[in-house]
Parts: structure tokens; sequence; C-alpha cells
């Protein structure tokens, strides 16, 4: 089981995911020190179209360089999903240059608010590729210190432009995307350049691509309810409540996901790769071990997590957010119960991944985000934020039991 190589990545993996945990806290400090709630609030409404987008186009495809490359284990796989990714950059930038030079022509601030929605998207995009691309060579110390300056970096740029800039929602979108450049540039700068001048004197054949297009395509839908799963709680309170409102309760619910996602993301960086390959090609013994330690490691941080919320709630918010977001921090410990159940939900859609079953995972999203949709906009209209938890945690229940049942249903078959 290669027992040196994952123990020698956990610790890069570990070690990347915890000083990146530290500066995203020490970033939300910051940015809630400097910025208003309303602000941070029209940020979150206007990053979360942003998101939506990369996680129907890029991530959808994204995910089949996961599956697809270490399964043919090959560089021409590998070129081609740069190729491939550098086509879709150059479309946004040529789209993103477009509306820039109409926004000026016609002095409009939407054109340019959709300019910046291109740059965003861009560079996301670029964050996401890489990322990619280092989990599948298991480049885990690079990915480390990548993901580290991202995360200092970002925070530091956003509030610098709030403060001496702009007082925005723009100024913590130019500061992210100028982050997430730089550092791409700064670790893959020979790489984008030399793709994307590739890339536009190389004719565009779908059929070249057909092995990403067609497991990527039940992802399409399947990305929108993921994205419904972790935003829809946003909008709906900023439709009901306002936007400041959504300002103060987005840090509250970014500091569970972050903590949550971002070590059982170390865990799947470390592991997936593994499970991936030995399901590929057919070690179904090694595979049960990889994900016996996986869905391990998941239940113990789980643990960790809630009983830190819950107990320490108060103390958490009155470190880690400015005074002005402090409101909403009685939600933490239901939150932090909704989570636990949402990262085994994920792992049982990388089970789906593994057996190339892109259609269970699209129903297992699809059921979890009708169930949210239903019940979000009933608890928040009838009990106001508090009802914000209960909803999630029984959406999280059911994305929780649907990939239980559809994954048990799949091992059996397989």
């Amino acid at each position: 089981m290669k027992k040196n190589n994952i123990l020698k990545e956990s610790l890069w993996s570990f070690f990347g995911q915890l000083i990146s945990a530290i500066a995203i806290i020490a970033g939300i400090r910051v940015i809630t020190e400097y910025v208003t709630p309303a602000h941070y609030g029209q940020y979150i409404v206007f990053s979360g179209i942003i998101l939506l987008f990369f996680n129907v186009i890029s991530g959808s495809i994204f995910q089949a360089f996961l599956r697809i490359i270490p399964e043919n284990d090959d560089d021409t796989s590998y070129k081609k999903s740069i190729l491939l990714s550098s086509k879709i950059s150059m479309l946004y930038i040529l789209i993103g240059l477009a509306f820039l030079l109409m926004s000026f022509l016609l002095n409009s601030h939407f054109l340019f608010l959709i300019f910046i929605f291109f740059l965003s998207l861009i560079s996301e995009h670029l964050v996401g590729l890489f990322k990619v691309l280092m989990n599948v060579k298991r480049e885990q110390k690079k990915y480390a210190f990548f993901q580290i300056l991202i995360s200092i970096l970002r925070p530091i740029f956003a509030v610098l432009l709030y403060v001496y800039y702009e007082n925005s929602f723009i100024s913590i979108l130019y500061g992210f995307s100028m982050a997430n450049l730089l550092i791409s540039f700064l670790f893959f700068g020979k790489i984008i350049t030399v793709n994307l001048i590739k890339s536009s004197k190389t004719k565009f054949y779908w059929h070249n691509f057909s092995d990403f297009f067609d497991f990527s395509k039940p992802l399409v839908l399947q990305k929108i309810f993921g994205w419904s799963l972790s935003n829809a709680d946003k909008y709906i309170i900023a439709l009901f409540l306002g936007t400041a409102t959504a300002g103060k309760y987005a840090p509250i619910v970014s500091l569970v996901s972050m903590l949550f996602l971002t070590v059982s993301g170390a865990i799947e960086i470390i592991f997936r790769p593994y499970y991936f390959e030995y399901i590929a090609n057919h070690k179904k013994q090694n595979s049960k071990k990889i994900l016996k330690i996986y869905a391990t490691m998941l239940a113990f941080t789980s643990i960790i997590f809630v009983s830190f919320f819950s107990f320490f709630n108060q103390q958490i918010v009155l470190i880690v957010l400015g005074e002005n977001f402090r409101e909403f921090f009685y939600l933490l410990p239901l939150l932090s119960l909704g989570f636990s159940f949402l990262i085994f939900g994920y792992l049982f859609e990388n089970i789906c991944f593994a057996y190339k079953k892109t259609w269970n995972v699209f129903l297992i999203e699809g059921i979890a985000a009708i169930t949210n949709i239903i019940i979000l906009p009933i608890m928040i209209y009838n009990f106001g934020v508090i009802g914000i938890p209960y909803a999630l945690l029984c959406t999280y229940i059911v994305h929780f039991l649907s990939g239980y049942i559809i994954t048990r249903k799949l091992l059996r078959n397989v």
C-alpha cells in the first residue's frame, strides 16, 4: 500500500492544511475587523455566483481529470487536461476583455461588474486546475506551499484594497483575484503562458477531449446541486433578512465549513489518488483498506470539531471574528454537527467517482439539494436565523443517508 509514500504525503498535506487553516482564520479576523457586514454580505452574494459558474464548468471538468489521468497513467492525458483547461481560460479571458471594453465605451458599471466576474472566475479556475494536477501527481509538498501562500495573501490584498482603494465588496474580489493570479504565475507561470499561447494556435475538436466530457456530463447539474448545499442558505437569508444579516451569518458558517472541509480535504488529498488507482486496477483489498482508514480519520475529525464548537463557541467568535460579526455564535454547535454528516456524504460521492458512477453522485446531491431548497425557506421564514442550522442538519443527514444507501448498492453490485 505504499505506506512510506502515504506517510510522507500525509505529513506534507496536514502541514499545508494546518498552516492554511491558521492563515484563513487570521484572514477572517482581519476582514471582519475592517469590512462592514453589508459589504461582506454583498461580497458573499456576488462571489457565490462566481463559485456556481466555476463549479459547473471548471469543477466538472476537473473531476474528470482526477479520475481519468490516474487511470490512463500517461503523459498524454496530463497534457490534454492542461490544453483543455487553457482553452477554457482563453474563453474566459476573451469574454472578460470584451465586457471591459464595452464598460469603458458605454460607461456602464454593470458591464464592469461582469468583467470583475470573469477576472475572478479566471483566477479561481487557475488555482483549481493546479490543485488538481498537483493532487494527481501527488506533489503534496508543492501543494502545501501553494495553498499556504494563497491563504495568507488573499485577505491581506483584500483588506489593503478595501482600506486604501475603495470601501466596497469589489475590493475584496480584487484582492482575492490578485492573490490567486500572483501565486498561480509564481508557481506555474511558464506552464500558463506556454499553454495559453498553444491553445490560441490550436483548433478545438470536441472528440479530442471526449473522455473528459463524457465523464463530466452528469456532473453539470450535480455541481449546481452541490453549490446549493453550501450557498443556498446565504441567498435565502439575504432575500428574507437582508445582505447585512447574510454578512454577519456568513463568517460563522464559513468558519465551521472551512475547518471541516480543510481537514477532510487534507485527508481526501492523501487517500483519493490511491483509492482511485486501486479501483481502476481492480485491487479490491487495497481499496478497502484505504477506504477504512479514510473513514476512520473523518470520524475522528468530526468528534474533535463538534466538541470544540460546542464547548467553546463564544470564545471562538471573540478571538476569530470582528465585533460586528459575533452575533450568531450560538449557531456553531448545530452547524458543526451538520458538517460532520456532510463530509461523510462527500466520502460516499468519492466512492461513486472511483467507479465512474457519476450519475450516482448526481442523485445523491440532487436529493440533498431538493431537501435543502424545501426546508431552508420554511425554517428561515418561521424561525429566522436560528432555523438555519436545523435545516442544514436535516439536509446533510439526507445527503449522508442517500450516499450510504446508493454506495452500498454500488459496492454490492461491482
